[in-house]
């Protein structure tokens, strides 16, 4: 077990958002890239029988009928999650910050305050990396659920940058939309919760690595992991069509979204998910959820 200095170890709250039969489920592969429409893809789905029964797999851009530049897509993302009701979605991208870069704030002011902060996602890098030393730490959920960078790493930057600022304030904001574990779910608002596809593969020992890419090898993997997923009644057969396009998507989006909506499929079934007190962690560092 990883430890913490005292005074940053805090009890997070006990969430107890129901996932019942027919509970709508989102799998959100996040994007900050200026062509997002393109790279961000959303994984629609419900739990039925216990396995979560996914229904479609789009780019933001088709999915929104949108063009694929970032503003445009981010804001219909946020009119988008902001209505689902009672959803549970699970989102790829850092809800927030290693704990020495919070200075002590509660999540919501982090939240509130970051855009006018930091004023882009270079802006974010490098005053960070000018507070750090240099350095890139973890928080302490990244070190447990075994991420693969920093929230302020410099490939990651634009996904944690605009997924903060773009998404997450103005869902906050407008108490539109609730955050695991920062706020306590309320009837009626979708749960947001912090996912990482590369997480959940490693959890769940399937591979985590050369899925992405055009060669049959790389189809291939992809195939394994999907028919890993059904093997452990996770995931339900998807039809052809859909299987199709989790396969044929080179880049591994499609199949990175399905992952995203299985992470929150386990999230809110698991004792060991959304039910759980996570203790040792820092509240308003958040939690990632595999």
């Amino acid at each position: 077990m990883i430890q913490l200095p005292a005074r940053y170890v805090a009890r997070a709250r006990l969430n107890t958002f129901p996932v019942v039969s027919r509970t709508p489920i989102y799998g959100v592969d996040f994007s900050g890239a200026s062509d997002a429409g393109r790279k961000i893809w959303i994984a629609s789905g419900s739990s039925i029988d216990g396995r979560l029964h996914v229904e479609a797999v789009e780019p933001a851009a088709e999915k929104f009928d949108t063009g694929p530049q970032r503003e445009t897509v981010l804001s219909a993302l946020v009119e988008f999650i902001g209505g689902l009701g009672d959803a549970l979605v699970g989102c790829d991208f850092p809800f927030s910050l290693p704990q020495v870069l919070l200075d002590e704030q509660d999540w919501e002011t982090f939240v509130s305050g970051f855009g006018g902060r930091y004023r882009s996602a270079d802006d974010f890098y490098e005053q960070t990396h000018r507070v750090t030393g240099r350095t890139e730490p973890k928080r302490y959920t990244d070190q447990v659920a075994t991420t693969p960078w920093s929230p302020i790493n410099l490939r990651i930057r634009w996904q944690t940058y605009h997924g903060i600022s773009d998404v997450l304030a103005p869902l906050v904001a407008a108490d539109a939309a609730r955050v695991s574990p920062m706020q306590m779910p309320v009837a009626g608002r979708p749960l947001m919760i912090e996912v990482c596809p590369a997480s959940l593969l490693k959890r769940l020992s399937l591979p985590a690595s050369k899925y992405k890419g055009r060669t049959p090898a790389h189809r291939e993997q992809r195939a394994v992991i999907v028919n890993g997923l059904i093997a452990m009644d996770l995931l339900a057969p998807p039809g052809e069509s859909l299987h199709d396009r989790i396969l044929s998507n080179t880049g591994g989006d499609a199949l990175d979204a399905v992952l995203a909506a299985v992470a929150a499929f386990r999230a809110g079934t698991s004792h060991d998910g959304l039910h759980a007190d996570l203790p040792h962690s820092p509240q308003n560092e958040g939690w990632v959820y595999v």
